[in-house]
């Protein structure tokens, strides 16, 4: 059994992911959100792919704006799929 200083030292890598991270304004039932949502496609996604990933986990939302952004460690993240 491993103690907990054997876990620390331990280094783990992150599989290394292709894509586009988006920030999404929109609104759904009434009220305003954001989210950041990342795409697998090297391309920019379209405002209606933007808007089909997004009625998956915000059904009935709809889309203002959305733009390229960074990813800061602990934000939460979405992933689309394809």
């Amino acid at each position: 059994m491993k103690t907990l200083d054997q876990f620390y030292n331990e280094s783990v890598r992150i599989p290394t992911r292709v894509g586009t991270i988006m920030d999404i304004m929109f609104a759904w039932r009434g009220q305003r959100y954001s989210v950041k949502m990342f795409f697998p496609q090297v391309k920019l996604p379209s405002r209606k792919e933007i808007q089909i990933q997004l009625n998956k986990v915000y059904p009935g939302s709809k889309v203002f704006s959305y733009d390229v952004t960074e990813y800061d460690s602990g934000d939460p993240l979405f992933y689309a799929s394809r």
